[in-house]
């Protein structure tokens, strides 16, 4: 027979309840058993139900109180689960943004110490940073079955500086021109001057950059900068390659060469002093100090210091040439010619025609002697010739008319580029030496020379009628 106190009376009168969002305890009093009331795994979880502990209940605790009438005890009856945190966002760079010291591999294996990539390039609208955005954590309960909301975990910012974007939906860091990226620690910047605060040397490699470039040091031997842009070196050169193809060379503490030091800038080139140099510019050299025993050919000289000179070597201009002196009391040889720039690069490109000739001959003479062989054979065949035969004589016949062909072509260019050649008898140009020309020095204008005998101060040297005159 059932218990009648067991079927109406409340657990509520025996149990006390402590509920907190992510705990919930119970505490069994004993005059449960005074008053006959039996406690059950059932009537646990009805009561726990009734009061809202619905999450997390220890199935296990319940099993103990009821096993082993644990009474007038406190236990942990449920636990609730905590939200979790997502995992932060992140950045993840597309391109390296930091200096690469590795040396560039050659092709047999060896490495190139000059050749180091210590500067990174990109275009207009490159990618050069990703964005991760943070994720979601799990969402947590309460004992009462309450969903308690997830924490995202900490965002970042792409590191944006100067000419970068952000794209539209956040994701990326974009180039918004092109140029060289940097890091400076804290954002990424592109820009289109690069700037070089040390010497170029076994620590930053040769540069090839497609804008401007500032070298606040010197460029060491064997060292070479090339620039879409202008170039401007704070110190010296010593035996270096400097090219600027759309822009100026400046060099302010001078240039040094072995007869290996060479600097083209497209529109001009300033240096302070050179010595056993080519330099090369379709517009201005500009002289501080001096030129000496250098190969000089451009628009026109001048000084950019009083009394700037040029000692010995040629230099070939299109144009003027206004310097403070010219030669030296030593007799250093120095040669001052004014040139056609057209004929110029005729001259340049007839050598560069004969090399080709020279190339195409020698590649033309083994083809000559296999088509003869082939020729033989197919004679000495006659009628019992193959299809092999007759293949095999086409091939290398084919060959001997397409290279005699190219080698025709380049010797008929040769021959218009010689012929086109004139005698040009008077030019607006000039020869000046502010100061002074020395003896010995050597005068051309379009092929005629002049040696200067006798010292000359303040003179002006034209072409007038087919001679050589002080203007």
């Amino acid at each position: 027979m059932i218990n009648p106190i067991e079927q109406s009376v409340s657990l509520d009168e025996y149990i006390e309840t402590s509920i907190e969002p992510q705990c919930a305890k119970i505490k069994v009093n004993s005059l449960c058993l005074a008053n006959n009331v039996k406690v059950t795994e059932k009537s646990l979880l009805e009561f726990l139900k009734k009061n809202g502990i619905v999450y997390g209940v220890k199935t296990d605790v319940i099993k103990e109180i009821v096993q082993k009438m644990l009474f007038d005890t406190e236990v942990v009856i449920a636990e609730g689960k905590e939200p979790t945190t997502g995992l932060d966002g992140k950045i993840t760079f597309e391109i390296d943004v930091s200096k690469n010291l590795r040396p560039a591999l050659r092709k047999d294996g060896t490495v190139d110490f000059r050749d180091i990539q210590s500067i990174n390039l990109v275009t207009a609208g490159q990618k050069i940073a990703r964005r991760t955005p943070p994720t979601l954590g799990a969402v947590g309960k309460t004992v009462t079955g309450k969903d308690i909301e997830a924490l995202p975990g900490n965002d970042i910012k792409l590191p944006a500086g100067r000419n970068t974007t952000i794209s539209e939906d956040g994701i990326f860091l974009v180039s918004s021109k092109s140029g060289s990226v940097f890091h400076d620690g804290v954002l990424v910047h592109v820009t289109d001057i690069l700037e070089i605060p040390t010497d170029i040397n076994f620590s930053v490699g040769n540069i090839k950059y497609s804008g401007d470039v500032i070298i606040n040091g010197n460029v060491l031997p064997g060292f070479s900068v090339e620039a879409e842009g202008s170039i401007i070196i704070k110190g010296e050169v010593e035996s270096a390659q400097i090219i600027s193809r759309n822009g100026t060379v400046s060099i302010e503490k001078g240039l040094i060469g072995k007869g290996d030091a060479a600097v083209y800038g497209k529109r001009g080139v300033h240096v302070s002093f050179a010595q056993d140099t080519t330099i090369t510019t379709e517009g201005t050299v500009t002289i501080d100090k001096y030129c000496m025993n250098c190969d000089i050919t451009c628009e026109t000289i001048s000084e950019g210091l009083p009394h700037a000179a040029i000692l010995g070597g040629e230099a070939k201009v299109f144009s003027s040439v206004d310097v403070g002196i010219i030669g030296n009391d030593k007799g250093i040889k120095t040669k001052i010619s004014i040139i056609d720039k057209e004929e110029d690069a005729k001259k340049k490109k007839i050598i560069d025609l004969k090399k080709l000739e020279k190339e195409l001959a020698k590649q033309l003479e083994p083809v000559r002697l296999q088509l003869s062989t082939k020729a033989s054979i197919f004679k000495s065949a006659k009628e019992h010739a193959t299809d092999r035969h007759k293949a095999e004589l086409k091939k290398w016949l084919d060959a001997f008319n397409e290279m005699s062909t190219k080698l025709k072509y380049v010797q008929t260019s040769i021959s218009d580029l010689t012929q086109s050649f004139t005698v040009l008898k008077s030019h607006d140009g000039f020869i000046k030496g502010q100061d002074t020309i020395f003896p010995g020095t050597e005068i051309s204008y379009f092929g005629i020379s002049l040696v200067v005998k006798i010292q000359l101060q303040g003179k002006w040297l034209v072409l007038k009628n087919g001679q050589i005159v002080e203007g």
